[in-house]
């Protein structure tokens, strides 16, 4: 009994070192392969970088540029993502999306069907970066998929979001509209000032979700066209959206009238302190002025830090905080003027 257990023992460790030495094997086979492809894609991306970018400049097609294998389709595709990075004119810009929809469109189309997620997701990222906009009925049924991710979902709608689709704002304001802010933030942020201005339009009946975003790119963009929109989002809301909309009246730094958000930096709201201390910073009005140096001495370090800053604004800004720092008894106070002093009133 104790030979059949050492001759069992025997066996088994033979298998297992035979499997072992098989996935090896297979192992370096594999590696020696993908260092081969990846050599060839080197080698026609070296061939080719000249033409691909000739045409880039000069719109024309070169008759030697053709794909017919996967890996010269893989060294095209690298060459057109290098120079989406570092190219900026439009014309340039354009003759990238006619090469991608000449040359990459059908295969990003396979793609899209594939049933692994990553090829998937690698397919709407190279559509979005080489706007190939022929695919774009594409994504629309791409998204009605049965079974689609979150980040297939909302890759999908920034795709469509940057190319202007007709039916953008009822896609997503009656059939997308679960989403959290920061998805919607990432998709607004590409949509043209005309769709952007549609749901503007229809701001009231959207989801809180989607008004943050909106309001929070007005801020971003710091247009003063939406100057009027941002203001009555302001007065006529409560809560995050009434936030919100001051924070982006902020972030532009103008407002036709101060007069109505001075009381704010009497406001019980430490948020409408520290925003309308912004606001009156950036609009450097005087008659604020000792209303933020008083600030300095709020109990929440949001709102002394921005007041700080707004004073230091100021041309008397200096001599404001280096008194508040010399005579004040509050060290909370005291710190806080000082480190602004210090930083120069830089903004933050």
């Amino acid at each position: 009994m104790f030979h059949n257990e050492i001759g069992f023992l025997i066996t088994l460790t033979a298998a297992l070192v035979s499997i072992l030495l098989v996935l090896l094997v297979y192992l370096i086979i594999r590696k020696g392969l993908e260092q081969v492809k990846r050599s060839r894609i080197e080698e026609y991306k070296a061939l080719y970088n000249e033409p691909v970018f000739e045409f880039l400049l000069t719109g024309s097609f070169n008759s030697s540029l053709t794909i017919d294998k996967n890996s010269k389709r893989e060294a095209f595709e690298s060459l057109l993502s290098h120079y989406s990075e570092i190219l900026e004119g439009q014309d340039e810009k354009e003759n990238m999306q006619r090469f991608a929809e000449v040359y990459l469109s059908d295969y990003y189309r396979e793609k899209l069907n594939s049933l692994k997620w990553s090829q998937r997701m690698n397919a709407l990222y190279y559509i979005e970066d080489f706007h190939i906009k022929v695919l774009e009925e594409e994504i629309v049924r791409f998204l009605e998929r049965k079974k689609i991710s979150k980040d297939e979902l909302v890759h999908s709608l920034r795709i469509l979001a940057a190319f202007q689709h007709r039916e953008f704002y009822k896609l997503v304001s009656e059939k997308y509209n679960t989403l959290t802010y920061l998805e919607y933030r990432t998709i607004f942020a590409r949509l043209d000032d005309t769709l952007f201005s549609k749901f503007l339009e229809g701001f009231d009946e959207l989801p809180a979700p989607m008004q943050y975003a909106l309001l929070d790119m007005i801020g971003y963009k710091k247009d003063t066209r939406y100057l009027a929109f941002t203001e009555d989002a302001f007065q006529n809301n409560r809560g995050e959206v009434r936030i919100k909309a001051l924070k982006s009246l902020a972030a532009i730094g103008y407002v036709p009238s101060v007069d109505r958000y001075l009381s704010l930096l009497k406001s019980p709201e430490w948020q409408e302190r520290m925003l309308a201390a912004k606001l009156v910073g950036s609009l450097r009005e005087k008659t604020a002025l000792d209303e933020l140096t008083q600030l300095l001495h709020d109990p929440v370090w949001w709102v002394r830090s921005q007041a700080g800053q707004s004073v230091m604004m100021f041309p008397e800004g200096r001599d404001v905080l280096q008194k508040v720092a010399d005579n004040t008894k509050d060290l909370f106070a005291r710190d806080m003027a000082v480190e602004w002093i210090n930083r120069g009133g830089q903004r933050e």
